[in-house]
């Protein structure tokens, strides 16, 4: 029987703090442009791919629709906080099932 093994190394390296040092200027960035106290930071990046893992938006103004109308929004509004050139397009397909957390807040996963 054949079986296949992943030997990949999945540590956080210094690159990995590097890249993460890189998109969290970005967000800063996109903070700055956002309306009101809106911020963005990203705060883990995924070692596989050397893109954001978690992206959290604290003080967003109430948009219309669902959450995950709005968090679909929401990306492709600060797509370089995400690791996305201007001229590229945030495109993710989005967990209808929206999460709450024991502190009441409202998590939505793309």
């Amino acid at each position: 029987m054949i079986t296949q093994t992943d030997t990949r190394d999945y540590k956080f390296s210094e690159d990995d703090a590097h890249e993460l040092e890189r998109l969290a200027s970005f967000a800063i960035d996109e903070s700055r442009a956002l309306p009101g106290e809106h911020t963005v930071r990203v705060s883990k990046i995924n070692p596989t791919t050397g893109t954001p893992a978690t992206l959290t938006s604290e003080n967003a103004a109430v948009g219309g629709g669902s959450l995950v109308s709005q968090a679909l929004r929401h990306v492709q509004n600060v797509g370089s906080a995400l690791g996305f050139a201007p001229q590229e397009p945030a495109e993710f397909m989005a967990n209808p099932h929206v999460q709450k957390t024991s502190s009441g807040a409202s998590v939505v996963h793309l």
